[in-house]
């Protein structure tokens, strides 16, 4: 009992002083007492559950301060899936494992690895917390729109569907500003939803809310000024529908953010008119959207290390089905009138089909002019 109240003493100072001052050595000290407390009295769930909750908490304290936080997060799902076993249905041990998994994730990111399994584990232990208790707070619900959202990002960054996830997010992330009109981090994760979304003027009114509540940011401030400026050009060219999706697709694009392109340009193009009703700047602007869905899809065929649009390998059977995807979208653009062989030879993006057979029937397959 002594080790256990000591661990909790110096996990508490520590946990009320993260963000100020570098806490891993008490967080360490605390896993001590932690650990000799179990050697003493095994099988104690309150022990097991504070040691996953000191285990991620350090593992939150190496991701800041740039550490390597993949060990210390293996410890806490390892020590909480050991403890749930045993006591399947815990309200605590549900909700620590859910935020531990989240930090695994957020730490195989880091290295590049696929955090989607673990974002799924998180998610299940969320959901799972929710369902058993009488009241939520809102910093679980926002830790559970956040993990829904970095699980839709991972999915988009693999180039799969992340609208399911990324829906979900937002409806959690909506509810917590309900529920705590002054929790910031929520306002930021709906301002970046609301502009995939396509919301613009939304998603200022949120960047507007978070910048308030954390006043003297540069980079706050920066996103605020660019989101500010996409929403005026945009009303300023009357953008709207499915020519709004398209334009913000191409802004993407330009600031090098390939997964929220490639999905604007596919919910502007399933948004667009059909064939029969297309006049020419129409099609000129589909045809644009299908040659930068063939990129963003060839540079997911690439390996990691090349030109690969993905932070982690997404596997060969996947960069294959990426290869096939590019060159359908390619084909899809010449259809509609791409001609500019030019930038089918110089776009660095289209390097990895250049081996590929099929690209000089592609080539071939031009207007001529």
């Amino acid at each position: 009992a002594a080790y256990v109240n000591r661990a909790f003493a110096r996990s508490a100072i520590a946990a009320r002083e993260m963000g100020t001052r570098d806490v891993r050595d008490a967080f360490r000290a605390a896993l001590e007492d932690l650990d000799r407390a179990n050697r003493l009295s095994p099988g104690s769930l309150e022990t097991a559950n504070d040691l996953g909750v000191t285990w991620f908490r350090l593992a939150e304290e190496e991701a800041q301060h740039g550490g390597d936080a993949l060990e210390a997060a293996l410890k806490a799902v390892g020590v909480l899936d050991t403890a749930l076993a045993g006591n399947p249905g815990n309200p605590d041990l549900l909700l620590n494992r859910g935020l531990a998994y989240l930090i695994l994730a957020q730490a195989r990111s880091a290295r590049q690895e696929d955090p989607r399994a673990d974002l799924d584990s998180s998610i299940a232990g969320f959901r799972a917390h929710l369902a058993v208790s009488a009241s939520v707070d809102s910093e679980v619900r926002y830790r559970f729109a956040l993990a829904h959202f970095l699980r839709g990002q991972a999915e988009a960054d693999a180039g799969g569907d992340p609208r399911a996830a990324w829906s979900t997010a937002f409806a959690e992330a909506e509810a917590v500003t309900k529920q705590d009109d002054h929790h910031a981090r929520a306002w930021a994760l709906l301002a970046d939803l609301h502009r995939q979304r396509a919301d613009l003027e939304e998603a200022v009114s949120a960047c507007r809310r978070f910048t308030r509540l954390q006043p003297g940011s540069p980079g706050l401030q920066a996103v605020l000024g660019y989101l500010a400026d996409l929403d005026g050009r945009s009303r300023k060219d009357g953008l709207a529908g499915w020519r709004l999706l398209a334009w913000l697709s191409r802004e993407s694009m330009t600031q090098g953010e390939f997964p929220r392109a490639r999905v604007l340009a596919e919910d502007a193009i399933a948004s667009a008119p059909p064939d029969s009703e297309l006049d020419d700047l129409t099609r000129e602007t589909l045809r644009r959207l299908y040659f930068d869905l063939g990129r963003v899809h060839a540079r997911l065929s690439e390996p990691v290390g090349k030109r690969h649009a993905a932070p982690f390998d997404i596997g060969d059977e996947a960069r294959a089905r990426h290869r096939d995807e590019a060159f359908s979208m390619l084909r899809r653009a010449i259809e509609l009138g791409w001609s500019e062989a030019w930038e089918l030879d110089a776009n660095a993006d289209l390097e990895p089909l250049r081996s590929d057979p099929r690209w000089n029937g592609l080539v071939d397959s031009l207007p001529r002019k």
